[in-house]
């Protein structure tokens, strides 16, 4: 699998087998792969495909120069997930702006110990968009596969759930001394997602949200104290109605409301996130 890409071929010793996938896929009921398959298929349509592998813009400025302006998919893309993570949608999220995007090879690393096991969940969520470079390496194996990236053009690595602190740092020098081919995302800090409206009168899937985010305490508020969404921060999102989308905090990124409980999008990392760039400025062609 790894023979024509970017990526070490030592890779192939530790991905996930397609037994696993199965077994992941048929212990998902078909309602909740049908929530994963909604929530592809609302990236589809958000962020639609590239179709793109190259692109170039020249224009002659009549203040007397002229701009080239190039883009192309990064070389590959790697995402990261703690060992523990578990939520299918918030997975499927972060990897699919980078498919869409054209990124030729995209890579999932799992960190954790040989044989732990998989949150059904997340791997039903790749086996749906398609994802079969899936591989599971021990926390001292991430920076040797970083070390052996770092010649190898453009780049991103993305990271959902907790990182140790020592990995973080490693990352960091991995992204600034191959800067600026090489850019990193990491998931934001956050325990809790909010619901707004009375328990008797919400229409929000509770039940629903609970499986997409299991990893996420869930913090009701009624009408009367939704200031206090604001005013107590660090909530990923709020699910609630319709009529509170004008009102909902500016430092909320997503808000769900009624019937889309199963979806997720991470506002700020779009296909752009995945495009390589550059600007030449000229006199003259």
């Amino acid at each position: 699998m790894f023979d024509e890409s970017p990526f070490p071929d030592w890779l192939g010793t530790f991905l996930v087998p397609d037994e696993e996938f199965g077994e992941a896929y048929e212990s998902t009921t078909p309602e909740r792969r049908a929530w994963l398959k909604t929530c592809i298929a609302r990236l589809h349509v958000l962020h639609g495909a590239a179709g793109m592998t190259w692109g170039r813009a020249e224009k002659q400025w009549r203040q007397g120069f002229v701009s080239v302006a190039e883009m192309r998919p990064v070389d590959w893309t790697i995402v990261f997930l703690a060992g523990e993570y578990a939520s299918g949608p918030r997975s499927v999220a972060a990897l699919m702006p980078a498919l869409l995007a054209g990124v030729a090879n995209v890579l999932v690393v799992r960190i954790a110990d040989e044989g732990a096991p998989w949150a059904a969940p997340v791997l039903a969520g790749f086996e749906l968009a398609g994802q079969e470079a899936v591989v599971n390496l021990a926390t001292d194996r991430v920076p040797v596969l970083l070390s052996e990236m770092a010649n190898k053009g453009s780049g991103r690595c993305l990271f959902l759930g907790k990182i140790d602190e020592a990995l973080k740092a490693a990352v960091a020098r991995f992204a600034l001394d191959c800067s600026p081919h090489v850019a990193c995302w990491f998931e934001p800090v956050s325990g809790s997602l909010a619901i707004a409206g009375a328990e008797d009168a919400c229409d929000i899937d509770e039940d629903l949200l609970s499986w997409a985010h299991p990893d996420l305490q869930i913090v009701r508020y009624d009408g009367e104290n939704l200031e206090m969404v604001q005013e107590e921060g660090g909530f990923l999102a709020l699910a609630g109605a319709p009529d509170l989308v004008d009102i909902v905090p500016d430092s909320i990124p997503l808000m769900l409301g009624p019937g889309q409980e199963g979806c997720w999008v991470w506002p700020e990392l779009e296909p752009q996130f995945f495009m390589q760039r550059r600007l030449s400025l000229m006199t003259e062609m």
